[in-house]
C-alpha cells in the first residue's frame, strides 16, 4: 500500500492490517512500519540528503544557465512564500514564483533552509538579487 501511495494515512494502514491479519496493532507500530517501508522503497533520509550535492551538480549540468548554490551547516535542534517541511529533517522551503502571460505559474528560485529566520531570508534574497535580477535599478 505504501508503494502504491506513499501518502496513505496510518489509519488506513491500521485498518488494512486488522482486516488482512486479524489483529489490530498500535498506531505507533503501524507508523514505524510505514517509516521502514518508505526507507526500503525510496531510501532513508540520510541517503537522500547525501545525494543532494550530486543532484545540484546534475541540475547545473542539464539546465544550461541555471544557478545552484548549496550551503550546508550543522543540524541545530530546536509573492515569495514558504512551506514547512516535516518528518525527520524539519525545515522550510522558500519559493519565488512568477506568472506568465497565459497564467502559468513558474518556479523561479527555491531554497531549502533550516527554518524561517532572518539569516535564511537574507541568504535567499541576496542570491535572488545576485543571480536572478543582477541589473541595476
Amino acid at each position: 500500500m505504501v508503494r502504491a501511495d506513499v501518502a496513505v494515512c496510518i489509519k488506513v494502514l491500521l485498518n488494512a492490517t486488522e482486516a488482512h491479519f486479524g489483529f489490530k496493532p498500535t498506531y505507533r507500530r503501524v507508523w514505524l512500519a510505514k517509516q521502514k517501508a518508505v526507507a526500503q522503497i525510496y531510501g532513508d533520509w540520510d541517503e537522500s540528503y547525501n545525494e543532494l550535492p550530486r543532484w545540484v551538480l546534475g541540475v547545473q549540468m542539464m539546465m544550461s544557465g541555471s544557478v545552484a548554490v548549496l550551503k550546508t551547516s550543522p543540524v541545530r535542534m530546536g509573492s515569495i512564500d514558504k512551506t514547512h517541511l516535516y518528518d525527520k529533517y524539519e525545515g522550510t522551503l522558500l519559493v519565488w514564483i512568477a506568472r506568465e502571460g497565459n497564467s502559468s505559474i513558474l518556479p523561479v528560485a527555491f531554497a531549502l533552509v533550516e527554518g524561517e529566520n532572518a539569516e535564511s531570508w537574507s541568504i535567499f534574497l541576496s542570491h535572488l538579487r545576485q543571480y536572478v535580477t543582477p541589473q541595476l535599478g
